[in-house]
C-alpha cells in the first residue's frame, strides 16, 4: 500500500498568517478551526455519498469531521499548537473503514483456514478529488470571515472587561 499525497496553492496565506498573528493564540486557533471545519464539510458529504455500507452496515453514517483523533489513531502525531481537521470514519462503527478503502490481501485464521480477501472500494480519496475545489473555495471565503468574527468577539470582550490575562497582554492592555 503506497501513501499518496496532494498539493494545492492557497493564495493570500502570508496575509492570513499576519492577520492571525494579530490575534491572541486561542482566538487564532479558534478562527482556524472554524474555517477548516466548514471547508471539510463538502469532503465528508462526498465521502458519505461514495462509501459502501461496509461489513458492519454502519460505515456511511460513521464518517465525520473532527478536530481530534482517538488515542489509537494518534501514533507518532504529537504536534502541539497545530490546528488539524480529520475527516473519516469514527470508531467503533468505522473501525474497518481502512479495509474497505484499501482492500485486503488473502486472509487466514491461525489454524490455516482461508477466510477470503476484500477488493479495495475507495471512497475517501475519490471524495477529496471530487470536492477539493469546493472545499478550497469555502476555505477562501471563510478565512477572512472567521478572522472578522474572532476580532469582533475579542473587541466585545475587551469593551465588557471580560478579556483574559493573556489576551490583554497580547493586545498591550
Amino acid at each position: 500500500m503506497t501513501k499518496s499525497s496532494f498539493t494545492f496553492k492557497l493564495e493570500g496565506a502570508k496575509e492570513l498568517d499576519r492577520a492571525l498573528a494579530e490575534l491572541p493564540k486561542a482566538y487564532a486557533k479558534s478562527a482556524l478551526r472554524d474555517m477548516l471545519k466548514k471547508a471539510a464539510k463538502p469532503v465528508a458529504d462526498a465521502a458519505r455519498a461514495r462509501a459502501p455500507e461496509g461489513p458492519n452496515r454502519k460505515l456511511r453514517g460513521s464518517i465525520r469531521v473532527s478536530t481530534r483523533l482517538k488515542e489509537s489513531q494518534r501514533r507518532g502525531r504529537v504536534k502541539r499548537g497545530a490546528v488539524e481537521i480529520f475527516i473519516g470514519a469514527t470508531y467503533p462503527p468505522g473501525n474497518n473503514a481502512h479495509l474497505v478503502e484499501f482492500g485486503t490481501g488473502p486472509r487466514y485464521h491461525k489454524n490455516g483456514k482461508y477466510v477470503g480477501q476484500m477488493p479495495p472500494k475507495p471512497f475517501m480519496r475519490p471524495a477529496w478529488d471530487a470536492s477539493k475545489d469546493q472545499a478550497l473555495a469555502i476555505l477562501r471565503e471563510e478565512a477572512w470571515m472567521a478572522l472578522y468574527r474572532a476580532a469582533r468577539r475579542l473587541a466585545k470582550r475587551a469593551v465588557s472587561g471580560k478579556l483574559g490575562k493573556s489576551a490583554r497582554r497580547h493586545l498591550g492592555g
